[in-house]
């Protein structure tokens, strides 16, 4: 599972970490880095675009720019706030 990492911004507005101390508030179709901490992808960032919000601060779905399926199709992921 990847996380929204508390050190980064939105690559779309440009915020910084101290603006997202409080906890970051994303919205649909904004485009932000993704931390992953899987085995072998540890401390690894990927670009993703979120597609949906969670309830009360639950996370965020989010659709990877660069990762596909073996069908070649982009792949998607819940991620939790930091």
């Amino acid at each position: 599972m990847g996380r929204i990492g508390s050190k980064i911004g939105s690559a779309h507005n440009g915020s910084s970490s101290a603006d997202h101390q409080a906890g970051p508030q994303f919205t649909v179709a904004e485009r932000v880095e993704v931390l992953s901490s899987e085995d072998g992808f540890s401390d690894a960032w990927a670009s993703a675009t979120i597609v949906s919000v969670g309830a009360r601060g639950s996370g965020w779905n989010v659709e990877y720019v660069r990762f596909v399926d073996a069908d070649g199709v982009k792949l998607k992921e819940k991620v939790r706030p930091p």
